[in-house]
């Protein structure tokens, strides 16, 4: 019989558990196939036909309850986009954890420039660098804002959507 203190142990270190992948439990999880989503899929990538040939793609809006496979969705239309085109720059944002413009713009450089960046630059001189980059190497972005009624304040959103809709035209 073991005691409390051994029967801890072994729990902390695996030796007790009834999970095969703890890893499924994580809010970064993605598996390696999604079941029942192939129209939406299908849907989504009908609306970004031409996207290669450089015509500009739609905006989408998901909706629907949560944890009914809305992120993993995305998530995978994200992998084929970047296996389909280089070209193709993808920000999946979660704005539970990025709520306000300057943390998307934030997480949409690191994403852009495969980096991580410290604090101290502003929204303004990311979102340029940005552009740089994306109008210089021919780059097409695409985001996903994630649980965007996260966001601080309706302001912010609505600045957040309306800097990034339009960036095209600037």
């Amino acid at each position: 019989c073991m005691n409390i203190e051994e029967r801890l142990t072994r729990i902390i270190t695996d030796a007790g558990t009834i999970f095969q992948d703890k890893e499924v439990f994580t809010p970064d999880y993605q598996p390696p196939s999604i079941r029942f989503r192939d129209k939406q899929l299908q849907t989504m990538a009908s609306h970004y036909t031409g996207i290669q040939d450089g015509i500009r793609p739609h905006n989408l809006f998901l909706k629907g309850t949560y944890a009914t496979g809305k992120s993993s969705t995305v998530k995978t239309f994200f992998r084929v986009l970047e296996y389909m085109d280089k070209k193709i720059v993808t920000a999946h944002i979660n704005c539970i954890k990025h709520n306000t413009e300057y943390k998307v713009i934030h997480k949409v450089y690191e994403e852009v420039f495969n980096t991580s960046l410290g604090i101290g630059s502003s929204t303004h001189q990311l979102f340029k660098k940005i552009m740089e980059e994306l109008v210089g190497k021919d780059k097409t972005l695409v985001v996903c804002l994630d649980d965007f009624n996260n966001f601080s304040t309706n302001k912010e959103l609505n600045t957040t959507k309306y800097n990034l809709l339009r960036a095209n035209e600037t």
